[in-house]
Formats: C-alpha cells, sequence, structure tokens
C-alpha cells in the first residue's frame, strides 16, 4: 500500500481474487494483441452484465496488477485507452518504457518535493 493512495493501492481482497480466473481467460482469449484492447470501463460493464459484480475504477486496477504481478497472463499490457496481451516485441518494450518513465517522473517529483520541504521547513507547522 501506498501511504496517501490507500484506497488506489489497498490488496486485492478475496471477493476481487474470484473474479481473476474470469478475467484472465477473457483476456487470453478476447484480447490478445493490442488491436484487441479493452478498457477499465468496458472490463466493469462486462463483469457487471456477466453475474453483477459493480466494481469501481481503482479496484479493478488493483486485480489487473495483481494479475500482472503474479504472471497469470504474461505480456498483459496497457497503455491509454486499455488492456491487452501483447503478440509483439515492440509493445512489450513500450509497455515496460512507459513504466520505467513513470516511476523516473515520480521520482524525480519526490525529490524535488523532498528540497522543497527542507529549503521551507522553518515556514511548517
Amino acid at each position: 500500500m501506498i501511504t496517501n493512495f490507500e484506497k488506489r493501492t489497498a490488496s486485492i481482497t478475496e471477493k476481487e481474487k474470484n473474479l481473476v480466473p474470469t478475467i484472465c481467460a477473457s483476456f487470453r482469449r478476447n484480447h490478445v494483441g493490442k488491436e484487441n484492447l479493452i478498457s477499465n470501463s468496458q472490463i466493469r460493464i462486462a463483469l457487471q452484465n456477466f453475474n453483477g459484480t459493480k466494481l469501481a475504477e481503482e479496484r479493478l486496477r488493483i486485480i489487473i496488477r495483481y494479475i500482472r504481478m503474479n504472471n497469470l497472463v504474461p505480456c498483459l499490457c496497457a497503455n491509454g485507452r486499455g488492456y491487452f496481451v501483447a503478440t509483439k516485441k515492440t509493445e512489450m518494450e513500450k509497455n515496460i518504457e512507459s513504466l520505467r518513465e513513470q516511476a523516473d517522473t515520480l521520482y524525480e517529483l519526490a525529490k524535488v518535493l523532498e528540497r522543497q520541504y527542507y529549503d521551507n521547513m522553518e515556514k511548517l507547522i
């Protein structure tokens, strides 16, 4: 869990783990290749239509992260439009590059804020 983002980064629940096989099967069957990507909202609508499950956007992201971190669907990628199983090296390379860039940007921001903290410590309560 990440400080100040506990709701977004909480651990997956047991109820959510029960959805994992269905979501994984859908990725493997219907969303192979970037041209077959599916958005967060489309997945949530499909789950609601399939079994009545209502999920918030961030809860689905937690489930997707669980799937990716546990290698349940190899090469599961994401971009600004949705999720898909990569079929090309370039798709994987771009996804890895994007994740590294996001991490680098956050790290740089943390360094700037840390400098601001020390520069303004006497003004803070």
